[in-house]
């Protein structure tokens, strides 16, 4: 797969016609280096993927010292790092950072999010495929290996570019920085630049410049430049217009998926759960209906079975009281027409359901031996038959049929 490396200048001055620096790799890792307008290039490589050098002022990058954090807290951590970097606020730029290195410190790297949409826009309009941004210092070439003898005080080596607009881009392998040349010779910002890192060998790109000192410490080369724009670009400087915070968005975004994920299976368990109870309480109404049904025949399909069956149950138990209310009164009654020995002669009187016991005073005037008295043919002609209990006692029942003359 073919990729472009395209060495843009400054995204708000962007000129298709303008010739600009590139190197081209195809399948094979081949590579080319030559300039040409950015119309030419579509032309040529239509379709063709890109990797979009940012120049040095459309980029930020800095390291941010950190304590060792598993990889996922350190994610989190750096989100709210960039949130106070970031002083027009962290919604208006596409961020990312790389794994804290030995030294503690996490490269940053962050671009305005609007210019890059614009930016990727304009080159998806002229053909190209779809664009990463990357940071300069991270498409130098890695810098030599240290060498087997370290000198004291230096740190491991640099490759190097000094950008005709008055920048020294730096790669350190790891991680990487620009420094501008403010009011001063580009002499004087090298020696400031070298004395305060104190970096090993120092590969230049395209060529050495013409205001190295032979006086200073670290060893100077010169790198082609398709070899010095080479370098292996880190996934984590990759910039997108479409991905706000590239190095962080996962740290919020996981968490949200987690939670989505635990909240979908309760809600699952919680409908599954509720179901299982309906069904029960479906079994439990259909027994219910069952047991009322076999209890009381002649009730119909209510809809609520334990409700009917009490009124139910009330029901025949107001009939069976008032059906004996009406017994004992009824019995009462006619005992009261018929005997008149009862008037001031019943000492106790106790009723049970169908059966009237009667118990006189000592005093009464007992029955004659051997006959009935005439208030039980009385009782017997209106249905009721008494019979003697006793010397003192009576028991009034219902007489049957063929007893009474009714």
């Amino acid at each position: 797969m073919t990729i472009l490396r395209l060495l843009l200048p400054r995204l708000a001055t962007l000129d298709p016609q303008a010739a600009i620096p590139f190197v081209r790799f195809d399948k094979r890792g081949a590579a080319e280096a030559g300039q040409a307008t950015l119309t030419d290039l579509a032309s040529r490589w239509p379709g063709t993927s890109l990797q979009a050098i940012l120049h040095p002022t459309d980029a930020t990058i800095t390291e941010v010292r950190m304590p060792p954090l598993p990889p996922s807290k350190l994610r989190q951590a750096m989100g709210g790092v960039i949130d106070g970097l970031v002083l027009a606020g962290r919604a208006t730029v596409v961020a990312s950072h790389g794994p804290r290195l030995s030294n503690g410190l996490v490269p940053v790297v962050w671009a305005n999010e609007q210019v890059l949409r614009d930016a990727s826009k304009r080159l998806l309009a002229l053909g190209f495929g779809p664009a990463v941004f990357v940071p300069a210092p991270f498409c130098l070439a890695h810098p030599a290996p240290a060498p087997a003898v370290a000198v004291a005080g230096q740190v491991s080596p640099w490759t190097a570019w000094l950008h005709a607009e008055g920048y020294i881009v730096v790669r350190t392998g790891t991680s990487g920085f620009v420094h501008p040349i403010v009011e001063e010779s580009t002499e004087a910002a090298i020696s400031r630049l070298l004395a305060r890192h104190q970096p090993g060998d120092v590969s230049w790109v395209h060529e050495l410049p013409q205001a190295w000192n032979a006086q200073h410490t670290a060893a100077a080369t010169m790198m082609p430049v398709v070899q010095g724009w080479a370098g292996g670009i880190p996934t984590w400087a990759c910039l997108r217009a479409d991905d706000r915070d590239a190095g962080t968005a996962g740290a919020w975004r996981r968490p949200a998926l987690v939670w989505v994920g635990a909240v979908a299976v309760w809600l699952l368990g919680l409908n599954l759960y509720a179901a299982v109870l309906a069904s029960e309480g479906r079994e439990i109404n259909r027994a219910m209906v069952d047991r009322v049904r076999a209890e009381f025949p002649g009730a119909g399909s209510g809809l609520n079975p334990l409700q009917q069956a009490r009124q139910l149950r009330d029901a025949q138990q107001q009939a069976v009281t008032n059906a004996a209310r009406a017994e004992f009164g009824g019995m009462v009654a006619i005992l009261a027409e018929h005997a008149g020995f009862a008037a001031g002669d019943i000492r106790t009187l106790r009723y049970e359901p169908g059966i009237l016991h009667l118990e006189l005073e000592p005093d009464a005037a007992p029955a004659k031996e051997g006959s009935q008295p005439d208030w039980t043919e009385a009782i017997l002609q209106a249905g009721l038959r008494g019979q003697q209990e006793g010397d003192k006692g009576w028991v009034v029942r219902p007489a049957e049929p063929e007893e009474g003359g009714q």
